[in-house]
């Protein structure tokens, strides 16, 4: 199925605009609400880090579902503003080579990343154990399924305190 980098198994694309840095692109009748919107009580998180996106000049489509890239990328964005250091930055690339689409997310985390990439990919596992938020520690499990679901690799990079995601596509033509 090809489907865009944004919902559903129609064209759709990722761009910048101004209901933030990253929302799903117009698709007639059956658009939903974009992730941005979606993300409702998360919106606080967006003040203590700032976003450094870049995209493309030109649409990415890539061949995927665009439901749970959304719902992937939701996942993805949320824990990036709600663990990064205070005052530090968010980044989103979106690259495409004609072959492959590559959306990358990173940040600085706000506390010692104490596991290796593959342990932070199992079910129930918390990257902070002594933190209190909320949340199951299924979301990164799920975004990863999800991904390979939709016929993408999702690849987690820890560095330090900086933690990084790269999810790969197959480019539409």
């Amino acid at each position: 199925m090809s489907a865009g980098l944004g919902r559903g198994a129609s064209p759709a694309y990722l761009t910048s605009g101004p209901a933030g840095p990253v929302h799903d692109a117009p698709q007639g009748e059956n658009q939903g609400p974009s992730a941005n919107s979606r993300r409702g009580g998360d919106v606080g998180y967006v003040w203590k880090s700032a976003f450094r996106v870049n995209l493309p000049d030109e649409p990415v489509y890539a061949v995927s579902d665009g439901g749970k890239l959304s719902r992937v990328l939701q996942n993805l964005i949320t824990n990036a503003l709600k663990y990064s250091l205070l005052g530090s930055r968010v980044f989103i690339d979106l690259v495409a080579d004609g072959k492959e689409a590559r959306v990358t997310i990173k940040n600085t985390a706000n506390y010692e990343m104490d596991f290796d990439e593959e342990e932070i990919l199992e079910r129930f596992v918390r990257g902070d154990r002594s933190r209190s938020t909320e949340g199951s520690g299924l979301g990164l499990s799920i975004a990863k399924s999800f991904t390979e679901a939709c016929g993408g690799r999702f690849d987690i990079k820890i560095d330090g305190d900086q933690f990084k995601v790269e999810l790969r596509f197959p480019q539409a033509g």
